[in-house]
């Protein structure tokens, strides 16, 4: 895409951003991402920002989810189909 930089993200480009990100667009699509991204300094810069934040997630990992707190849970959810079995 050529012209001026946008001053937000190119709607059209939006999923492919998340597509490119995670590896999934081939690559006739990749290419011409990649040359927009080069192009448009909003998207160079969304493509940045997410790249960081999935980082920041990745980083974070999956917190542990105390034993007592599963245990109740999968009580609650057990209670609740057994009553909706009940009801029908």
């Amino acid at each position: 895409m050529s012209g001026p930089p946008a001053t937000r993200p190119c709607e059209g480009h939006l999923a492919e951003l998340v597509d490119y990100i995670d590896g999934d667009l081939a690559p006739p699509a990749l290419e011409a991402l990649e040359a927009h991204i080069e192009a448009c300094t909003c998207c160079s810069a969304l493509e940045r920002e997410l790249r960081e934040r999935i980082g920041l997630v990745k980083q974070a990992g999956r917190p542990e989810v105390p034993g007592d707190v599963r245990a109740r849970a999968r009580a609650r959810v057990q209670a609740l189909l057994a009553e909706a079995r009940r009801a029908r």
